[in-house]
């Protein structure tokens, strides 16, 4: 989920902040892949310069961060109002695949799977490669 709706929005006014907060993940994604380099809530938010709480940004790399898309770092550095914040980067596919819980590095898997980053095949038989379907259905 990308927006948490805390404040009951309903029709127009919830479908807007859903893309907003879409966009947001969107962009602080873009960043990370464009630069590949390590990035903290307040270093995101100053080199987008986007028009949004300092907030929207954290809660944008946790949802990437949730997707697999992007992992947190065991290294903090003070932020904008002086406490701690954890760096954030692109996954490598190792972690990727513990990110999901696939088995894309298990070298008995025959033929190989390649990670699924958290989806589910259709049938309910397991996770998917790039194609959107489980070894049953290959």
């Amino acid at each position: 989920m990308s927006y948490y709706n805390t404040t009951s929005k309903a029709g127009i006014a919830l479908s807007e902040a859903l893309s907003k907060a879409k966009t947001q993940e969107d962009k602080v994604l873009t960043l990370l892949e464009e630069t590949r380099d390590n990035f903290t809530a307040s270093d995101v938010h100053n080199v987008l310069g986007l028009n949004c709480p300092l907030t929207s940004i954290r809660r944008a790399l946790s949802t990437l961060k949730s997707y697999g898309e992007i992992v947190r770092l065991d290294i903090t550095k003070a932020g904008v109002y002086g406490h701690q914040e954890y760096f954030y980067r692109l996954p490598t596919d190792e972690e990727e695949c513990s990110a999901c819980g696939c088995d894309m590095t298990d070298p008995d898997n025959d033929p190989p799977i390649y990670c699924c980053n958290g989806r589910e095949c259709g049938c309910g038989g397991g996770p998917v490669n790039d194609d959107d379907k489980c070894i049953n259905c290959r």
